[in-house]
């Protein structure tokens, strides 16, 4: 496992992958042992890594299970196998309870040293799951510990995500930031960055300038990654989407066809509804007007209501903007709000605002901005004291729980009060929903 946990974390060497995951077959195994369980998990990673086929492989959603309950029976660094291969395999929410679990014990047990590795699993699959806040809060605390600890890849890893999430709500500067905290910038005693890491905050840039409306630039970036050292990463092939809306829009659609075409290959293979909606999606895009309206319903239909709002809102912006061109403004108007409230949601403002100007442009007036949640005003460390000083935690055990002095705890008490609105601590329960 971690001879292919390494083989995973370096650039493509698809020989040297390969004899990873055949070494497993020398080991005499019980078939229905726990060890069997993460073995047949470690396949199923290799394939789609590699593109190859899952023909005679249990179902993923199968083994997932057996590989979770085996990673409880093995211990932490089971576990941490366990979270890494199911983000791999589109399954975040699995990666965000098994995380969730390794940081508690972590917590339980007092080893800080273990804490960025739960924590940057838990940022990564709260950012990709679209849960934007919950990863601000995890990351920060993933870069504080792993900085503290001389964990140098762990800050790369969750600095990735959190260039994913700045990205996604247009915030230039912190995307930056992040980006060069991914890349280890100005650590020059810090081995390579987290391949993982480095990757996500790649195509974080890209998806930047897509907001932006610099699409020229988000495609070079795009097609750079597709066409890189690193295409088994996971990050390579979610980013498919987005080159494919860049394209689009350069008029540049036969360019990625190939990408184009191992994302669905992906898709086909890991059997996820997100996946199936934004293939559609990128089909609607490609597709010539008597069959985009339809790939777009298809798209809509598969899109969960709550899980991903910010791709789930793309979709429906694009649709909208599909509607418009072909001249059905009043049709468009109702997916164009629909985009727009939901930008307005999550702080996605660069998006929220190409929504407006396309509603605009059908006639109908931009709907008054909603007001923003309270939570949004407060820094990521002000927000997880103040979650945990409303379930009724005293400042000590919040201190000894992250880490902190319990001064340090009261002065983000008492700078989050004025930015929720409130004079006390027992009005905190009232203004803040519990994470998620």
């Amino acid at each position: 496992m971690r001879a292919f946990h390494a083989v995973w974390a370096a650039p493509t060497d698809r020989p040297l992958m390969l004899d990873a995951v055949n070494r497993f077959d020398a080991l005499d195994l019980d078939p229905g042992g726990a060890l069997a369980a993460l073995r047949t998990l470690v396949r199923w990673c290799a394939a789609t890594g590699l593109g190859l086929s899952v023909a005679g492989l249990p179902p993923v959603d199968e083994v997932l299970p057996r590989a979770v309950a085996a990673g409880r029976e093995l211990g932490p660094q089971a576990l941490v196998e366990v979270a890494s291969r199911a983000l791999v395999l589109g399954r975040e929410s699995v990666t965000a309870e098994v995380a969730a679990e390794l940081v508690a014990r972590a917590r339980e047990e007092g080893t800080v040293g273990a804490l960025p590795a739960g924590l940057g699993f838990l940022t990564m699959a709260q950012a990709l799951l679209g849960r934007h806040r919950d990863a601000r809060v995890s990351g920060a605390e993933a870069a504080r510990i792993a900085r503290d600890t001389g964990q140098p890849l762990w800050v790369s890893y969750a600095a990735g995500a959190l260039a994913y999430v700045a990205a996604a709500e247009g915030d230039e500067r912190e995307c930056r930031a992040r980006v060069a905290d991914a890349l280890l910038e100005g650590d020059a005693d810090a081995p390579a960055a987290s391949l993982a890491g480095a990757t996500t905050a790649q195509t974080a840039l890209a998806l930047l300038d897509l907001g932006h409306g610099r699409v020229q630039a988000a495609f070079d970036r795009l097609l750079g990654v597709a066409r890189g050292p690193t295409g088994h990463q996971s990050a390579v092939v979610r980013c498919v989407p987005d080159l494919v809306e860049a394209a689009v829009r350069l008029g540049r659609a036969g360019e990625v066809a190939e990408p184009l075409a191992a994302y669905t290959v992906w898709g086909r293979t890991l059997r996820q509804p997100w996946i199936d909606a934004l293939l559609a999606r990128c089909q609607a895009l490609i597709a010539p007007d008597e069959q985009a309206e339809q790939h777009y319903k298809d798209a809509l239909a598969r899109h969960d209501e709550l899980a991903r709002p910010f791709e789930r809102a793309r979709t429906e912006l694009l649709y909208g903007e599909w509607l418009r061109r072909v001249r059905r403004r009043i049709d468009a108007r109702g997916h164009l709000e629909a985009a727009q409230r939901a930008f307005r949601a999550i702080g996605c403002t660069p998006w929220a605002d190409r929504a407006g100007a396309e509603l605009g442009a059908t006639g109908a007036s931009a709907s008054a901005r909603s007001d923003v949640e309270l939570a949004a005003a407060l820094t990521p460390q002000e927000l997880q004291i103040s979650r945990l000083a409303a379930q009724g935690l005293s400042n000590r055990d919040i201190a000894a729980q992250l880490y902190l002095s319990p001064r340090t705890v009261a002065y983000h008490l008492y700078k989050a009060y004025p930015k929720l609105g409130i004079a006390s601590r027992g009005e905190l329960a009232g203004v803040l929903r519990p994470a998620r």
